[in-house]
């Protein structure tokens, strides 16, 4: 059911920026059905129409927070094209790929911008999915490294007697998390789209 509030952009934006439960609640409220219907019109279904939404609105926020997001025609249709091209990537990748008429051409939207960010989101869901498959000692390993800590402030946080053995520890969990990620078919479907 739609709420009876109508958001302007720049309240959308702002409160994407903020994780704003009540613009989200929004987005779903306003939107969702619109995605829905596209996705369904193009071989999918409502959990296809989910995913595609739920990482849409990942892929803006991230644009909204690090980048200044310009949308000349609305964040409607700005919504709608995300979720187009991710929709479009997935068909690809599954190759169950039919050509959808009715292509939108909206002027002022910078299509390579948004593929290489629909790539990144894609990349990172990949690498989290698998630092979810390591232990727990090699999750802390692999996060105090990319936090910046040295080996010898990981040893002391992480209770190992030398740094030495610390070394080999972070490298046994860098190669377990290279492995895994190598062994999931997402890996080679983001690499051939180079």
């Amino acid at each position: 059911m739609k709420r009876k509030i109508n958001l302007e952009d720049v309240e959308i934006i702002k409160g994407l920026a903020n994780g704003n439960k009540k613009v989200i609640d929004y987005l779903y409220d306003h939107y969702f059905t619109d995605i829905f219907l596209f996705v369904k019109k193009n071989s999918g279904n409502l959990n296809d129409a989910e995913d595609v939404f739920q990482d849409a609105l990942l892929l803006i926020y991230q644009k909204v927070i690090h980048e200044k997001v310009v949308m000349h025609n609305g964040f409607q249709i700005y919504l709608f094209v995300v979720c187009k091209h991710i929709w479009i990537r997935k068909l690809n990748r599954q190759k169950n790929y039919k050509r959808i008429l009715n292509e939108i051409s909206v002027s002022g939207i910078n299509l390579e911008n948004i593929e290489s960010s629909i790539e990144k989101v894609e990349k990172k869901k990949l690498y989290l999915d698998h630092i979810d498959l390591l232990s727990e000692r090699c999750k802390e390993m692999i996060r105090l490294s990319e936090s910046g800590k040295s080996l010898e402030e990981i040893a002391k946080i992480l209770n190992i007697e030398s740094v030495h053995y610390t070394k080999k520890v972070k490298y046994k969990c860098k190669e377990r998390l290279i492995r895994s990620i190598k062994s999931d078919p997402r890996f080679y479907e983001l690499s051939n789209d180079i």
